[in-house]
């Protein structure tokens, strides 16, 4: 008898081990029990504690918590503009965990806030640094986490804060500068089912990346949603750029010189693909550099195309098809409600003329129509560019008379003329993205 533990002492000891993390529970109440485990308020300790219990793997919840300790520490300095960039640091990293599949949650319940861990977590969150949380931040948490591919990922930012979205295999990426939001919203970024576009291969041929969907939710938290205008703060998506097997055959993509993204809108029948003005710098960095397009830690693109490939199949993890990678492509996107992917679009070289100098600002003026006019005696400089940027040159050009034409009215020096006589010249540049002509009236 004198061995026995008084049942009193026992029940002690049991609700003792249940309050070990500081939660009141109540255990006849389940309800209690469940949601004493979601944080909902902008309580430094229980926020703490709800990253321990809602992050499953030790990096993620060490992120989140430096980030958190560094917010509340601005906070305390009375620097609430830099805690807010902390704060949302924190959110991103429980936001791309749940997008992982790397949360456990609470059991289901009624109540949203007790059936969702992480939705606890990140409205507490939004809390501290002062803001709503974005509308749709339920209805996105409330969908099954993607497969673990490493493919998916869901941002945030605010008005003030810039985002910068990478998914961990760093194939793709998405940066907005300050006010491109004017509300909190969410950036969802995640691979289309399969890896062609219909669309968007239908309407420039073979895609040279996997299409990519980006969203952002609520849509009307873009500053330009609604606002026919390229001006205002920029966004960026960059995406990887593949080669491809073509009907079995392995094909080496074309040189990112001449690729550029393009974009359809998500769910809209018959809408035209279109695409993105070439952009790689936003808010101050390259979005490029964000990504990791070679997998083999050495220069895929140098190797022949059959060990690019060979690997490529050894390095990668499933299920990444055999696709080698090299380097990144960017463009400048309006609304990122949309599908995404590289293309190479249909050949189009500018030409410009300018004085020839050795100052390479001189001005350059586009040639319209094919044709220059030319005082005789005079000396141009010729240069052609594949985007219509005066400045940025296309590659591999050379400048030749074309037939039935001789020497005649031009004598042609590498890229630069001189007017000789009166009459016309017919002029042909060949670059690596192809041919244009242009004719020289000489009077």
């Amino acid at each position: 008898m004198r061995n026995r533990i008084p049942i009193s002492l026992v029940a002690l000891l049991l609700l003792a081990t249940a309050c070990s993390d500081g939660s009141p529970v109540t255990p006849e109440d389940p309800l209690t029990r469940v949601a004493a485990a979601t944080v909902t308020t902008c309580d430094a300790g229980g926020v703490r504690s709800g990253i321990s219990r809602t992050l499953l793997d030790r990096s993620s919840r060490n992120s989140a918590r430096g980030f958190f300790d560094t917010a509340r520490s601005s906070d305390g300095d009375g620097d609430h503009a830099a805690a807010r960039v902390s704060y949302y640091s924190t959110l991103n990293v429980v936001l791309g965990a749940r997008a992982m599949g790397r949360t456990k949650e609470p059991p289901a319940l009624t109540s949203r806030e007790a059936l969702n861990g992480v939705e606890g977590l990140a409205r507490a969150l939004y809390r501290c640094a002062g803001d709503a949380a974005p509308a749709g931040l339920g209805d996105i948490l409330a969908l099954p986490p993607a497969v673990n591919d490493g493919n998916h990922t869901i941002c945030t930012g605010a008005g003030d804060i810039g985002t910068t979205c990478v998914i961990p295999t760093q194939r793709v990426a998405v940066v907005a500068e300050p006010g491109f939001l004017r509300s909190p919203a969410l950036f969802v970024l995640e691979p289309t089912a399969a890896y062609v576009d219909p669309a968007l291969e239908a309407a420039y041929g073979t895609q040279w990346s996997r299409a990519w969907s980006a969203r952002v939710i609520p849509i009307t938290a873009q500053a330009n949603y609604g606002v026919n205008s390229p001006n205002g703060a920029s966004a960026v998506v960059a995406v990887c750029v593949d080669d491809r097997l073509v009907n079995g055959v392995a094909v080496a993509h074309p040189a990112r010189s001449l690729l550029q993204i393009a974009t359809r809108p998500e769910d809209v029948p018959g809408a035209t693909p279109q695409l993105l003005p070439v952009q790689s710098i936003v808010d101050g960095q390259d979005v490029t550099a964000l990504l990791e397009c070679a997998h083999d830690g050495g220069p895929i693109a140098s190797r022949s195309l059959l060990d690019r490939f060979r690997v490529t199949a050894q390095r990668m993890l499933s299920p990444r098809p055999l696709y080698a990678f090299d380097g990144g492509i960017g463009g400048h996107a309006m609304i990122f409600l949309s599908y995404y992917a590289a293309v190479k679009p249909p050949t189009q070289l500018f030409v410009f003329v300018a004085p020839l100098s050795s100052n390479g600002n001189s001005p350059r003026t586009p040639v319209v129509n094919g044709t220059l006019t030319l005082a005789a005696g005079s000396m141009a400089q010729l240069l052609v560019s594949n985007t219509g940027d005066s400045f940025a040159a296309a590659s591999g050009c050379t400048w030749s008379y074309r037939p039935p034409d001789a020497a005649g009215a031009v004598r042609l020096f590498s890229n630069a003329i001189l007017a000789q006589h009166a009459g016309t010249s017919r002029l042909r540049a060949t670059c690596d993205a192809g041919t244009v002509d242009l004719d020289v009236v000489v009077n």
